[in-house]
């Protein structure tokens, strides 16, 4: 059995279901325009990407606000995910927070990809708590912009300039060999 085929799981995300981000619509849907906050504090199991992962202990919070619109709803706000992982350079364990700014619409006819669905009188923000926290990890995190790695006397770290050079970001990148026969080439106007 899958962790889509579980019982509670989402079907978009396979992630366990989380009772507490489950909101009745009812209401919502009666008047176009009306505007409900919401207070999200819930826990993302076994969430991660490429080596970042959402700690089970520590909360993802954030304040939404959920708004009905014609054919659907909308839900705008902020979430907050903490996050612990390695240094790409040192290795060393780092943590950190994002802050991630949500703005997704639910529909009853949902697209797959683009919008979330309606469940009769509910929509459940599961899926769109667990998509946006994983969309807005780091991939590589840095302890620090500075590091030097594990060992920076055996593998020193360059840092590039904005030129993409090493070094002085004043200095001239030195020309392509192949390119040198074109500097003797002059125009006169």
């Amino acid at each position: 059995m899958s962790r889509a085929d579980t019982p509670g799981a989402t079907e978009a995300t396979g992630a366990p279901r989380d009772p507490r981000l489950v909101v009745p619509i009812g209401e919502l849907t009666r008047r176009i325009g009306t505007r409900h906050p919401f207070v999200v504090h819930t826990f993302l199991r076994a969430s991660s990407v490429a080596g970042v992962v959402v700690p089970d202990a520590l909360p993802v919070t954030g304040e939404l606000v959920i708004e009905s619109v014609l054919d659907g709803i909308v839900v705008a706000g902020t979430l907050v995910a903490p996050w612990s992982g390695d240094c790409r350079r040192c290795l060393d364990p780092i943590h950190g927070t994002v802050e991630i700014a949500v703005h997704e619409r639910f529909e009853t006819a949902a697209t797959p990809g683009e919008t979330y669905p309606i469940d009769g009188d509910n929509i459940d923000l599961t899926a769109l708590v667990h998509d946006a926290v994983l969309l807005a990890l780091p991939l590589t995190p840095l302890c620090r912009a500075d590091c030097a790695g594990p060992d920076p006397e055996r593998f020193p770290t360059v840092v590039e300039d904005d030129s993409g050079e090493p070094g002085d970001a004043h200095a001239p990148a030195p020309g392509d060999p192949r390119w040198s026969a074109l500097s003797h080439l002059h125009f006169d106007d």
